[in-house]
């Protein structure tokens, strides 16, 4: 029992020993950072052009419509219940309101999107997505002439009108939307990063897993709401790689939807014609 006793003592007085060393440190730690200052590196900042097309997958797009933004502005400004009258359809003016238009005039891919299908592709790498999110930035060509949205431009293809029967939110009737469509299309994104932080290996090999598993646009594969309708996939190609003038690229044939579509648009054009 003696022996327990001196023992228990002997590894008290070890442990008060190794608490008044580990206070020690402590202090002179604080008193360390006191004095001294925080370091932290510059940066080192770079851009990755990377040029991308699409991987068999139309890329469709639908943005929401400025003149709807506004409408629905002055809707709500009104603080009004009273139900307002159904008018007919303009699928042209849709359509049109569906597509991301410079103020150049040239159609572009909001660099969000391109930003978010690659922080997506965050979830297969083991990576976080708050972490990644901070290291890059897609670099914009232009902006939407209605409401400044950042854009990188589309290179070669032209959009179509389409339709597709939706549901609409909380489980509501279906409805018909017309959104625009590309079934051939380039784009030279440009990417700055800081190489501190992720190498340019790394950010590009992000950028493959966005297009080949993450999608951009409406119906892609990373969408929260589906499992996507097989678009907005793309792959990188090199970067000095010609792009297709229209008359050498190949459409398939228009599907009985996007005919009937396109002749309603005309008719209202046709009319648009006549009062003009």
């Amino acid at each position: 029992m003696a022996r327990t006793k001196k023992a228990t003592k002997g590894q008290n007085s070890e442990k008060a020993e190794r608490t008044k060393e580990a206070l020690t440190a402590l202090k002179q730690g604080k008193s360390k950072e006191k004095k001294g200052e925080i370091a932290i590196d510059p940066l080192n900042e770079r851009v990755l052009r990377a040029l991308i097309k699409g991987d068999d997958a139309d890329y469709v797009q639908h943005a929401f419509a400025s003149k709807s933004q506004i409408e629905l502005l002055y809707k709500m400004a009104a603080q009004t219940n009273e139900q307002t009258r159904k008018t007919a359809r303009k699928y042209g003016e849709e359509y049109r309101g569906s597509l991301h238009v410079s103020t150049e005039g040239w159609y572009g891919i909001p660099c969000t999107n391109i930003k978010n299908a690659m922080v997506a592709a965050c979830r297969n790498t083991g990576n976080t997505m708050s972490e990644t999110k901070q290291t890059f930035r897609v670099l914009e060509d232009g902006r939407d002439r209605a409401d400044g949205t950042p854009l990188v431009r589309i290179l070669g293809g032209t959009p179509v009108p389409v339709v597709h029967a939706v549901r609409n939110s909380g489980g509501g009737s279906t409805d018909l939307r017309v959104r625009a469509k590309w079934h051939v299309w380039y784009a030279m994104v440009r990417i700055r990063y800081d190489a501190n932080t992720i190498s340019e290996k790394s950010l590009g090999n992000l950028l493959v897993r966005a297009g080949r598993y993450a999608g951009i646009g409406e119906g892609r594969a990373s969408s929260k709401k589906s499992v996507g309708m097989d678009w907005g996939y793309f792959t990188t190609i090199d970067p000095d790689t010609e792009i297709p003038g229209e008359g050498d690229i190949q459409y398939p044939q228009p599907t009985e939807m996007e005919r009937a579509v396109h002749e309603l648009i005309a008719k209202e054009e046709e009319e648009v014609a006549k009062v003009a």
